[in-house]
């Protein structure tokens, strides 16, 4: 409680105090299973937690797993081990123990056209043009000729 006192004189006030944890403490234990599209362990995994108080990078053991505490509060899990990944949500509750699995699946990423489809597809477009030109010749050359225009020829 602080009461001014109206003098001249500069006051100075100490204070101390201690931060401590509530009783039952604000976290929450969270263990994380990572496993293949074949239900195998699958690690090292680098998981990416997302929640509103936390965002960390962390990795799992050999065998997938990982077991870190978070404040309280709902999070998303993102798992990445070779071109697997997974996403899974949970609500961390004080002073309790969770436990997920994350299924990792292939990722699916657009693959770069292959140099034989490119060929393949400049060839037609050159074959295509090629034989518009030879009907345009073969249609030149089988027409008949054109009649010459009448007109007086010179004396001879």
């Amino acid at each position: 409680m602080f009461t001014p006192v109206k003098t001249l004189l500069p006051e100075i006030w100490y204070a101390s105090f201690a931060i401590t944890e509530e009783a039952g403490g604000v976290e929450g234990t969270l263990n994380i299973q990572t496993t293949d599209q074949f239900g195998r362990n699958a690690g090292p995994a680098e998981i990416e937690i997302q929640g509103p108080s936390a965002r960390s990078s962390l990795i799992t053991n050999d065998d997938g797993r990982l077991t870190t505490k978070l404040p309280a509060g709902h999070y998303e899990v993102r798992a990445h081990y070779r071109d697997l990944e997974g996403v899974a949500a949970v609500n961390v509750s004080p002073s309790s123990e969770h436990s997920i699995t994350i299924r990792l699946l292939p990722v699916q990423t657009p693959q770069p056209h292959s140099r034989l489809l490119v060929l393949a597809t400049v060839l037609a477009a050159i074959g295509a043009a090629a034989a518009i030109i030879a009907v345009i010749l073969f249609a030149r050359h089988t027409s008949p000729p054109r009649p010459l225009k009448e007109g007086h020829e010179p004396p001879i």
